[in-house]
């Protein structure tokens, strides 16, 4: 007899979930596949009453299949979401679904963490050199980063780099104000 005690089921969630997530990762999918399983879990919820209605699918098979081909379709969902939603099916675990789409969710969520930066630069800042700071980020972060482009024609030209709560000020303003400071001191002290 199985176990169904909740660690059982939250074990059962897991491996669904971590599974469908290393399918994702090989596929180079995550961002789709996340998208999509926030949009299952967004439809079934909304759907009235849909606890009977998952545990109907789940008693009568021909029920669960129908089910599965209409939510794939309504959703236009990638073959990979819809065959993992076929196999939840075949293995009675459509009972599941919300518990499974939330492991998911959570888990891609945990695994992709981003460090986010923020770059502010003054004139053009090609993809070449956005790609160029992210891996050179990456390197010396140690993590995955997210880079935040934006344009500020006042800074002249260069960049500024925001970290958490650091700012790596490479802006020709930047360098012009500081030289202008040390002049104005230059000309207090003497």
């Amino acid at each position: 007899m199985a176990d169904l005690s909740p660690s059982a089921g939250n074990s059962v969630v897991s491996r669904y979930a971590r599974s469908l997530y290393e399918v994702s990762v090989s596929l180079k999918k995550e961002a789709k596949v996340l998208r999509q399983m926030q949009s299952v879990k967004e439809h079934v919820l909304a759907m009235e009453s849909y606890k009977k209605t998952l545990k109907k699918d789940s008693l009568l098979p021909e029920c669960g299949l129908e089910f599965v081909d209409k939510l794939s379709k309504k959703l236009k969902l990638s073959p990979e979401v819809s065959a993992f939603l076929h196999l939840l099916h075949k293995n009675k675990r459509l009972t599941m679904i919300i518990e499974i789409c939330d492991a998911y969710i959570s888990l891609a969520d945990k695994e992709n963490s981003k460090e986010a930066i923020c770059v502010t630069y003054a004139k053009r800042f090609s993809k070449t050199e956005e790609k160029k700071l992210v891996q050179d980020m990456e390197e010396v972060l140690g993590r995955r980063v997210l880079c935040v482009t934006q344009k500020d024609p006042a800074l002249i030209g260069g960049a500024k780099i925001q970290y958490r709560s650091k700012i790596l000020d490479y802006s020709l303003k930047s360098k012009l104000d500081r030289l202008c400071g040390a002049i104005t001191r230059s000309i207090h002290e003497n």
